[in-house]
This record gives structure tokens, C-alpha cells and sequence, in this order.
């Protein structure tokens, strides 16, 4: 198989996750815990430049429930 026809037939990881572009240029997931790991990364930005937490510690909350999130819903074993 040559390279083109190799390159494709490749999916990336990053195609399966990421549809479409809107017309501001924010790309849209397919990944429909989406919201909610946004919601905490932006929680977690938001509290670091708040002074609320150290950029640390709010990182790792977000962490924390981001593995939380996908082991409840079946993504880890």
C-alpha cells in the first residue's frame, strides 16, 4: 500500500472526536460529555484567575472530575 493510499484511510483519533467547524470557527465534538469537561476546565481557569485556587489545585480538581466523568460513563475499565 502506498503512502497516499495509506494516509487515506487513516481516522485519527482527532477526526472521530471533533466534527464539524461553525461559522465562527469553534469546532464542534462528537464526544457527548463534551459540555460537562468543558464546564470543568472552565471552573477550574476561572478559580485559578480568580485567586480562588492555585492554578494547581484547580487543574487537578478539573482533573479529578474530567476521570471521574468518563469512568462513570465507561471510558476506563
Amino acid at each position: 500500500m502506498t503512502l497516499p493510499v495509506m494516509a487515506a484511510n487513516f481516522v485519527t483519533q482527532e477526526a472521530i472526536l471533533w466534527g464539524p467547524v461553525t461559522a465562527t470557527g469553534t469546532m464542534l465534538t462528537n464526544l457527548p460529555e463534551w459540555p460537562l469537561i468543558h464546564e470543568f476546565i472552565t471552573d477550574a481557569i476561572t478559580a485559578a484567575l480568580a485567586g480562588e485556587k492555585t492554578t494547581e489545585a484547580a487543574l487537578e480538581e478539573a482533573d479529578k472530575n474530567i476521570a471521574n466523568l468518563l469512568e462513570t460513563r465507561g471510558y476506563y475499565n
